[in-house]
C-alpha cells in the first residue's frame, strides 16, 4: 500500500515594502541592469529545487553548478533575490573568534579549531567568488577598536585567546591597556582594556546577494522571484513545490528561507526570529573629514548585551544597527520586521550617544531585517524530519554573511550525497545544537518582559544613573534567556564602544 504523502505547509506570504526600505538593497538594484527573472506559471520538472533566494540558496546553488553543471536547479524567491536578511545586514564578515571558548567546551580542542578554521577560510572563499564572477560587493578592510571597563568582559577577551592557544591557532586582535590603547582611544578611562582588530572585513552585502544571483542565471540555474511557496508535498517517488501559480516536481528540496521557515515544526524549539535594525545617514563625508572620524578606527560597537553596530563607509554613509528589537512572537514575520518607528527611536537615541559629533545629522533611512537566532548561537544543517531529500540550514544568528557561505558548500554536498569536509562541518555544527526555547507564550512573554528590563538598565547606566533593583535582577536572565545577545568570548557579550564611556561606546 503506497505511503501517504506528507504535506508541509508555508505560512500565507506577505509581501514586503516596494520600494525596499534596506539602503543597501536601494543601491544594489540602482547599480544593476534590468534583471528580469518571471514568477512561476508552470509546473517545471527539476533535480533540485531550492526555496529562499537570499545568501543561503544562492551559495547552494552556486556550487551545485560548480559541482555538476548538468544539474537543473530551481530556486523560487517569494520577493526578488537579496531582500531577506542578505540585503539588510552590516556586511561584516565576522569571526568565530568570540565563540571559541564555547565550541572549546563543547567539541574539544579537534572540533573547535576544526570550525573556527572553516570560519576563517569564509572570508577568503567569499571573496574568491566575487573574483571568480566578477561581484562587485566593494569588499574593504576597516579596523576595530572594542572598549571596556568591565573587568568581566576583559577577562572574557583574555579566555578567548588562551582557548586559540590551546587549538594552535590564534585571534585576529590584540588587546591592548594604558599608553597602547590611548593611540587609538585617547579619551578612553585610565582603567580601560581595549580590543583592537585591525581588519575585519566588511562588503555591501545587497551587492553581494544581487552578484551571486547574477552568477547562478549565467550558469543556467532558473529563478522565479515573486513566486512564493504555498506547499511542499512529500510523495514516494517525488516531491512537489506547490505556488500560488505553478509548480516544481524534483528529486531534491533545499529549504533556504531560514526566518521565514523558522515556524515549521522541526525549527520551533531551536530557532527564534527577532529583528535587527538599522539606521543611516546620506553621504556626509566633509562633515566627516572636519570632525576627524576618519582619523581612528572606523567600525563601533559597544558591550551591552543588545548589541549596536556601526561603520563610517568610505563614501562618508554612517550607519549604526541594532540586535534583538522586534521578538516575533510564535516566529510570525510581522510589518515591523520590515520597519519599526519603536525601534528605530530608540536606535536614533543610541546613535545620537555614539556619535555625538554628529549631532543635528539627518537619517532618512531606516530599515529592519529578521534574524533566524538558534539556542545554541551556530546555524546548523539537516534533513527535515530525517528525510534525506529534504535539506535546510537555518539559525544563523547574525553570523549569515560568513555562515551562509559554508552552508552553500555543506547543503551541496548533502544534496549529493558526497562526504567531504562540508559534511563533517554540518555534524560538528549539529552536535552544538543542544540548547532549546521554551514553548509559546512562555518564550514570547519571558524574552519580552526581560528584554525591556534589559533596555531600561542599560539606558538608566548609559546616563550615569542607577538601575532599579529589579532590572538589575531581570536583566542577569538576559545571558541564559533573552535571544538578543551577540555572544563573546566565555558567553560574554563582546562589543564596541565610544571613547570617553565606561564601557560601552567606543571608537
Amino acid at each position: 500500500m503506497p505511503k501517504k504523502a506528507r504535506v508541509v505547509q508555508f505560512r500565507p506570504w506577505r509581501g514586503l515594502q516596494a520600494p525596499p526600505s534596506s539602503l543597501w538593497l536601494q543601491e544594489a538594484l540602482r547599480a544593476e541592469s534590468a534583471q528580469r527573472c518571471d514568477p512561476l506559471r508552470t509546473a517545471e520538472r527539476a533535480d533540485v529545487c531550492i526555496i529562499g533566494g537570499g545568501y543561503t540558496g544562492l551559495w547552494t546553488a552556486l556550487r551545485l553548478v560548480e559541482s555538476d553543471p548538468g544539474l537543473r536547479i530551481v530556486l523560487l524567491e517569494a520577493d526578488i533575490c537579496g531582500s531577506g536578511a542578505s540585503g539588510r545586514n552590516s556586511g561584516a564578515i565576522g569571526s568565530m573568534a568570540p565563540m571559541l571558548p564555547r565550541l572549546q567546551a563543547r567539541l574539544g580542542n579537534q572540533g573547535a579549531a576544526a570550525v573556527y578554521e572553516a570560519g576563517m577560510a569564509a572570508e577568503r572563499d567569499i571573496a574568491a567568488a566575487c573574483g571568480t564572477y566578477g561581484i562587485d560587493a566593494n569588499l574593504q578592510q576597516t579596523d576595530h577598536i572594542w572598549v571596556t571597563s568591565e573587568q568581566s568582559v576583559a577577562s572574557g577577551w583574555r579566555q578567548t585567546c588562551e582557548s586559540a592557544d590551546d587549538i594552535g591557532s590564534s585571534v585576529p586582535y590584540r588587546i591592548l591597556q594604558g599608553g597602547d590603547l590611548h593611540k587609538y582611544a585617547p579619551r578612553a578611562p585610565a582603567d580601560s582594556v581595549g580590543l583592537y582588530t585591525p581588519a575585519t572585513t566588511y562588503l555591501q552585502p545587497a551587492r553581494l546577494a544581487r552578484g551571486l544571483s547574477k552568477a547562478i542565471l549565467k550558469a543556467g540555474v532558473a529563478v522565479h522571484e515573486r513566486t512564493p511557496v504555498t506547499e511542499l508535498i512529500l510523495e514516494q517517488n517525488l516531491l512537489r513545490v506547490l505556488t500560488p501559480s505553478g509548480s516544481v516536481q524534483c528529486d531534491k528540496v533545499v529549504l533556504a528561507a531560514n526566518a521565514w521557515m523558522a515556524h515549521l515544526s522541526e525549527f520551533r524549539k531551536l530557532v527564534m526570529v527577532l529583528s535587527s535594525d538599522m539606521v543611516a545617514t546620506n553621504p556626509i563625508d566633509a562633515r566627516i573629514q572636519n570632525l576627524g572620524l576618519r582619523r581612528f578606527p572606523r567600525g563601533r560597537r559597544n558591550s551591552r548585551l543588545m548589541v549596536n553596530y556601526g561603520r563610517v563607509r568610505d563614501d562618508g554613509v554612517v550607519y549604526m544597527g541594532r540586535a534583538g528589537g522586534t521578538i516575533a512572537y510564535d516566529a510570525h514575520i510581522t510589518p515591523s520586521f520590515d520597519r519599526s518607528w519603536t525601534q528605530t527611536r530608540e536606535l536614533v537615541e543610541d546613535f545620537r550617544y555614539l556619535f555625538p559629533e554628529l549631532e543635528g545629522a539627518e537619517l532618512p533611512h531606516w530599515w529592519a531585517g529578521p534574524v533566524d537566532r538558534s539556542g545554541s548561537g551556530f546555524p546548523f544543517f539537516g534533513h527535515l524530519d530525517g528525510d534525506d531529500r529534504v535539506l535546510f540550514g537555518i539559525g544563523y544568528t547574525g553570523h549569515g554573511v560568513m555562515a551562509t557561505s559554508q552552508g552553500g558548500h555543506i547543503l551541496a554536498a548533502m544534496c549529493l550525497g558526497r562526504q567531504s569536509q562540508w559534511t563533517e562541518l554540518a555534524r560538528l555544527y549539529g552536535a552544538l545544537q543542544t540548547d532549546r526555547f521554551p514553548p509559546e507564550p512562555i518564550r514570547y512573554l519571558g524574552a519580552r518582559v526581560v528584554r525591556n528590563s534589559l533596555a531600561r538598565k542599560e539606558h538608566a547606566e548609559r546616563d550615569n544613573r542607577n538601575p532599579t533593583a529589579i532590572d538589575r535582577l531581570i536583566s542577569k536572565l538576559a545571558l541564559s534567556t533573552l535571544p538578543t545577545r551577540a555572544s563573546g568570548p566565555a558567553g560574554v557579550p563582546l562589543t564596541v564602544a565610544r571613547d570617553g564611556d565606561r564601557g560601552t561606546r567606543l571608537g
